[in-house]
């Protein structure tokens, strides 16, 4: 059993680690897809918001509406008590006393909105500064990891570039061999036709002189001379 348990912890282990590879590899992605989520958010909670606000400015005109209409009534109930009618009086008496405790309710909810759209408010600023920071950081972090790819990139190409430099070198080595070669070619050449008497009339066509025999010549700057 013991065995078992190692082996479910160890399949735990390479399950864990194969997660990470993923989340290390998109974590970008999900950081994307994380301050998207927080600004939908954002989104409701400001649309909450708004409706505290209106619902405190609604709550504003109907306590506004009741105290305009129990003041209305206490000036009511004293105008009546001057002219001693009692009951009139106590009619509109009877109206403040039911109407009074509705009006502190009215403010209590009133102030518990107010508070309520000063927390949330609160809370928005802080959050919208919090996911505008992590903006900031997701273009940096893109902007990085761009820069990484290029480098990578061009580490590829210079490596390649280097392998066809080489090749280069190497052809351009061969043609200049071949070259020294024919040169070297050409100069043996011209040692062995110098060697044999011969001349050059054109590029690679050797011309035989005819010969003239010395004692011929001899004879002939004698009888110039007249010797």
């Amino acid at each position: 059993m013991e065995a078992i348990f190692k082996l479910f912890t160890a399949v735990r282990g390479g399950t864990r680690e194969v997660l990470e590879t993923a989340i290390d590899a998109n974590a970008i992605r999900i950081l994307r897809q994380e301050i998207h989520e927080a600004e939908a958010a954002v989104a409701k909670a400001k649309k909450d918001l708004t409706q505290v606000v209106a619902e405190k400015i609604r709550l504003f005109r109907e306590i506004s509406t009741m105290e305009a209409a129990l003041s209305d009534r206490e000036t009511q109930v004293g105008e009546a008590l001057k002219k001693g009618q009692q009951d009139a009086a106590r009619h509109s008496a009877v109206w403040i006393a039911d109407n009074e405790p509705v009006l502190l309710d009215l403010r209590d909810k009133h102030r518990k909105l107010e508070g309520y759209e000063n927390d949330l408010t609160r809370s928005l600023k802080t959050v919208v500064r919090s996911i505008d920071d992590y903006r900031r950081e997701l273009r940096m972090v893109q902007a990085t990891e761009s820069s990484h790819a290029a480098s990578r990139r061009i580490q590829r190409s210079a490596s390649l570039l280097g392998s066809q430099l080489t090749g280069m070198d190497e052809t351009l080595q061969r043609i200049r061999r071949k070259q020294e070669g024919f040169i070297d070619s050409m100069a043996a050449r011209e040692d062995v036709e110098r060697s044999l008497g011969t001349a050059v009339q054109g590029p690679g066509f050797p011309v035989h002189l005819p010969k003239v025999d010395v004692e011929a010549v001899l004879q002939r700057i004698r009888e110039k001379n007249g010797l």
